[in-house]
């Protein structure tokens, strides 16, 4: 389904830029 792909693709983005911010912290 679509909106299981988008949700997944979110979780990824959001966890990517938290890392990303944490590693600029």
């Amino acid at each position: 389904q679509r909106v299981q792909q988008w949700l997944f693709g979110s979780l990824l983005i959001g966890f990517a830029l938290r890392l990303a911010f944490v590693q600029q912290a």
